[in-house]
């Protein structure tokens, strides 16, 4: 119960600064959400409602999150293009989340993508080389490999 309280404190925090503003506040209330984290119940609409704020505020991790749902339609309507252009601002603005997206979509031919290997191993590269904000180690790993595996195919 400790833990518990702990964690009500910790996201009335985070949630006083969302909503006094602070985009990376905005996104982690997002993933709280969005996978019903520290005791907050699993609501993906609502995810994706603070991932667009932070979003709009110019938050490449927002922008990300919130264009991955777009396409997913997690949470949201589905609207493939607004997400992908979501997601491509954010990858040019250096998330590795969204930079992951585009290797994907490029490396399968989706998401109205063509299957394009040589854009496909760019952005797995720059997932490999990137200062990591919101990717796990095994989605980075993915990625650096299916750069070996596109550059010796190509």
């Amino acid at each position: 119960w400790r833990e518990r309280i702990e964690e009500e404190k910790e996201v009335k925090k985070l949630r006083e600064q969302a909503e006094g503003g602070d985009m990376v506040a905005m996104y982690e209330l997002g993933v709280y959400y969005a996978k019903g984290l520290k005791g907050v119940a699993m609501d993906v609409a609502t995810g994706f409602k603070w991932y667009k704020r932070a979003a709009d505020a110019n938050d490449p991790c927002g922008m990300a999150a919130a264009g991955g749902c777009l396409v997913e339609g997690a949470g949201v309507q589905q609207n493939t293009v607004h997400g992908m252009a979501l997601a491509s601002r954010a990858a040019e603005m250096g998330s590795d989340l969204a930079a992951y997206y585009l290797g994907a979509w490029y490396d399968e031919g989706a998401e109205g993508l063509p299957q394009d290997k040589a854009q496909a191993a760019y952005w797995y590269e720059r997932v490999a080389s990137a200062e990591h904000d919101h990717l796990k180690d095994d989605r980075i790993e993915q990625a650096a490999k299916r750069v070996r595996e596109l550059r010796g195919s190509s």
